[in-house]
């Protein structure tokens, strides 16, 4: 991992959840705040009704354009 992508500033924060063990993450929102993406997630469920057994909020992060 780059040390220098930490510095980078947060844009915005990706909420994910996983329906079911061992299934793939979906991405539910993307928030400006991170209270707000956690708050996202204990509220979505998937189109049958289950709730996510697993919940994550990752950060985005802006990488500015490298000079060639």
């Amino acid at each position: 991992m780059d040390p220098r992508s930490e510095l980078d500033p947060v844009i915005a924060y990706e909420t994910q959840a996983r329906y079911g063990p061992g299934e793939d993450w979906v991405t539910l929102t993307v928030s400006a705040s991170a209270l707000l993406a956690l708050d996202e997630a204990f509220i979505h469920h998937d189109p049958w009704g289950r709730s996510p057994t697993e919940i994550r909020v990752r950060s985005i992060r802006c990488h500015p354009r490298r000079r060639r």
